[in-house]
């Protein structure tokens, strides 16, 4: 097999696993992908971004499936979203409009967070 050979497979094998996710952030473990989930979740119900919501908590449910399937323990991802809402309640809405820019791949206006 040639150099370009064996570089090409590496290569194909790495695009098609950095292509999963369907928010294009990636987790390294179904746990830490749950509570970026919740957190997205909690972050945009804020705002009242409910569309985006629906979004997050269905990765976040793909996740705890996920979690289930690897460990055999039951996922507590509606347990981590009321513990993030509660969490989010005493933050300011800058900095929630900062956490769904960066992690959860959204935007956020400046009137909706006046608005807020």
């Amino acid at each position: 097999m040639t150099i370009y050979g064996r570089l090409t497979v590496p290569i194909v094998v790495t695009i098609l696993l950095s292509a999963c996710g369907g928010d294009e952030v990636h987790d390294s473990s179904p746990q830490e992908r749950m509570m970026r989930e919740a957190m997205c979740v909690a972050a945009s119900e804020r705002f009242a971004l409910y569309d985006d919501a629906k979004k997050h908590f269905a990765h976040g449910m793909d996740a705890a499936a996920d979690y289930f399937r690897r460990s055999g323990e039951p996922a507590q991802f509606l347990k981590m979203i009321n513990a993030v809402r509660s969490s989010l309640i005493s933050k300011q809405n800058e900095f929630v409009a900062t956490l769904i820019a960066t992690q959860c791949n959204g935007r956020v206006t400046a009137g909706q967070v006046a608005d807020f």
